[in-house]
């Protein structure tokens, strides 16, 4: 099921992602191979660099720390560890304190641990201060909610571009306002609910929820009325705000109890990482390639500063992994050309994520220069 977002795409091509174990489902038989071995609960900590060349990983398992056990790497090593979001101490070294403390949405195994081992050995990262904020909320509950500020009014595009909501968030009194859905949605959806950075209350009528959250009631009731409304009708746009992603089979908010959630700013994603050669191959600050060191997904710091497109964040570990993987068993390390370096003097994709989310309507069509 495709979900429309005309404001950051020229086309549907946004999936709704009804499961997200399905990708672990997906890949589970290449991981049961006989020629794969996994470690499992086994923490990286450092690069083995033997004569310049980097020949394996230096590891602990989770319930022995005192225990090394190093891994041997015939061609190479991919750092492919995700983001720095969940590393606040990182986070400082690149953005300012009150910002490097704010919460973030993803796992907490998002620590940087590649960034922090492929630097060690010479890598240059590059972005590492571009941690766009968002407000903090499962695409999947946005497609059901609605979000009502201090006076039980809708304000933005709940769906729209993650700067968008940010920018009509800080525009509130006092910053707040709340994500309402109903029980249909709250049961549905209570384990992405319950990963919000504040508790969500909960409400036997839209009276007493408006009541719970300091808003006036007959605004709160009057705003929910005009979203089922639009719902209940043939009507592909939202006609208040312009909102084009809607519930599943167009389901109103109709059912008790209702439940309101915090909007809270903070991050998701991180867009710091490695420069790398086209194969993927981590560089210095030189441009030279580093022996046996690549890097996929969130470690390479050239893909991700567009991320902003929702829906595209998870080919820099699909896509750029796989290129990652075919290049180290292909051996390109072995042969002086090792393709040509990415993002040579950009030192900040910002640019030219701003060209790719922002295109007019008239001149979409046209290409965009780095």
């Amino acid at each position: 099921r495709f979900i429309p977002r005309p404001k950051q795409h020229s086309v549907d091509r946004m999936a709704a992602v009804e499961d997200t174990w399905m990708i672990g489902r997906a890949f589970q038989p290449d991981f049961e191979r006989d020629n794969v071995t996994t470690l499992y609960r086994t923490l990286a900590d450092r690069l083995v660099v033997t004569d310049g060349r980097v020949t394996g990983v230096l590891a602990h398992r989770r319930d022995d720390p005192d225990a090394t056990v190093e891994i041997t790497a015939r061609r190479g090593v991919v750092l492919a560890t995700g983001g720095y979001q969940s590393n606040p101490q990182l986070r400082r070294r690149y953005q300012p304190e009150f910002v490097a403390q704010a919460p973030y949405l993803g796992v907490d195994s998002c620590r940087g641990a590649g960034h922090l081992m492929g630097q060690a050995v010479g890598g240059d990262l590059i972005n590492m201060t571009f941690v766009p904020p968002l407000v903090i909320v499962s695409s999947s509950v946005v497609e059901d909610a609605i979000a009502v500020n201090a006076s039980g009014e809708r304000f933005h595009d709940e769906a729209g571009p993650y700067e968008e909501r940010v920018e009509k968030l800080h525009a509130q009194a006092g910053r707040r306002a709340w994500y309402v859905v109903d029980a249909v949605v709250a049961r549905e959806k209570e384990g992405l609910i319950g990963q919000m950075p504040e508790p969500a209350v909960q409400a036997d009528t839209l009276d007493a929820l408006a009541s719970t959250i300091g808003v006036p009631a007959d605004a709160l009731r009057a705003t929910v009325d005009r979203w089922n409304a639009f719902l209940a009708g043939d009507a592909d746009v939202d006609p208040d705000h312009g909102r084009v992603v809607l519930p599943p089979n167009r389901r109103p908010c109709a059912t008790g109890p209702f439940t309101a959630v915090p909007m809270i700013e903070g991050i998701n994603f991180c867009c710091g990482g490695f420069r790398t050669t086209t194969d993927m191959q981590v560089v210095d600050v030189f441009g030279t390639p580093i022996p046996g060191l690549f890097a996929g997904g969130d470690c390479v710091g050239g893909l991700n500063p567009v991320s902003d497109l929702g829906g595209i964040h998870i080919c820099g570990g699909l896509t750029l992994g796989r290129i990652a993987g075919r290049a180290v068993a292909r051996g390109v390390d072995d042969r002086t050309d090792h393709g040509s370096v990415m993002h040579v003097g950009m030192p900040s994709m910002l640019d030219t994520r701003i060209a790719l989310v922002h295109l007019d309507p008239d001149t979409e069509k046209q290409s965009v220069e780095p």
